[in-house]
């Protein structure tokens, strides 16, 4: 496995950014955490707590979808600490997440 960088897929339009967080945090400890519109993508300190949350999560019923969990084969913001924990992924603003920023 390379990486801990996890692609979150298939979310529900009624996602619940705590909720799923909550989710992940189960596996250890999530450096960064982002949703989009119907994905997101999360950063773990090791490898070890990515491949733990892939092997439980992937193909998991949340909200009425069935969520793919999988290591990410994007080349953008491979490291943690690339955006701050909070920070809008398509802004870097603050106060919102990208599935709701206001420039699109």
């Amino acid at each position: 496995m390379v990486g801990t960088k996890l692609f979150i897929g298939n979310l529900p339009d009624t996602v619940d950014k705590d909720e799923l967080e909550g989710m992940f945090n189960k596996f250890g400890k999530v450096v960064e955490f982002d949703i989009l519109k119907d994905y997101g993508f999360v950063h773990y300190e090791n490898e070890s707590e990515a491949k733990a949350a892939v092997e439980a999560l992937d193909g998991q019923v949340h909200r009425g979808s069935n969520i793919r969990v999988e290591v990410s084969r994007s080349r953008v913001r491979q490291k943690a600490g690339m955006g701050g924990k909070g920070e809008c992924y398509r802004c870097g603003g603050e106060g919102h997440w990208s599935k709701e920023c206001p420039r699109g």
